[in-house]
């Protein structure tokens, strides 16, 4: 089983990504924990992570360097992981191109679904959990981060606004399930949506029970 964690910086995301890892090996699971860019797994993706992070870069030349790090986790962790049969809990994976290159930085002028299509092999994730935080606990939570925010526009009040509103619109518009309640089913493509303002112990709690219910019937 695949799957990634989505929301805006400060909502939580990484820390729900860690636990549910955790809490899957725990309980007897092969997980595999990721993160694009930059993935300890993948040297060449730390790699492309210190070039990504150039506030120089021109916003193509970002976007194309996103896409070389799915593009890497695609064809040398996620399709083995899925021929192993193992889980993978991934911190962003193609929705993140899509709300922070295409909508919040307005990349418009090449087809940024084409390309996605090329550097996932077609793969996408089994559930995408949204960590769904207001701009403004998020804003909060970075200003007590000690760690530097990654990229130049991060962290900003307004920019968390325009990617919590384009998550919005991307899970409201898209052809998917929205997975809110234990026992749900759905196919490949099921956003399981929770409440990012919450005590992440109870954040994970839920997402933990929902995805254990699914693994069982793998």
């Amino acid at each position: 089983m695949f799957i990634n964690f989505e929301g805006i910086d400060g909502s939580g995301k990484s820390t729900q990504c860690e636990l549910l890892h955790t809490r899957l090996k725990l309980a007897g699971f092969e997980s595999v924990l990721t993160v694009s860019p930059g993935s300890n797994l993948l040297d060449i993706t730390q790699e492309i992570r210190k070039l990504a992070l150039n506030p120089k870069n021109a916003k193509l030349t970002t976007l194309f360097l996103m896409l070389a790090d799915i593009s890497e986790h695609t064809s040398k962790i996620i399709i083995r992981c899925l021929k192993e049969n193992k889980v993978i809990v991934m911190d962003r994976y193609t929705d993140s191109t899509l709300i922070y290159q295409s909508y919040a930085h307005k990349i418009n002028n090449v087809d940024i679904h084409a390309l996605i299509r090329a550097a996932t092999y077609g793969i996408i994730p089994d559930i995408t959990v949204y960590v769904d935080t207001t701009p403004e606990v998020a804003f909060e939570r970075l200003n007590k981060r000690k760690t530097e925010i990654g990229f130049e526009d991060d962290g900003k009040l307004d920019f968390l606004k325009t990617l919590k509103n384009g998550y919005d619109l991307l899970y409201k518009h898209r052809d998917r399930t929205i997975m809110k309640m234990s026992g749900e089913t759905c196919s490949g493509g099921c956003v399981l949506k929770v409440d990012g303002d919450l005590d992440a112990q109870t954040i994970s709690d839920t997402i933990f029970t929902i995805i254990e219910e699914r693994l069982q019937y793998e």
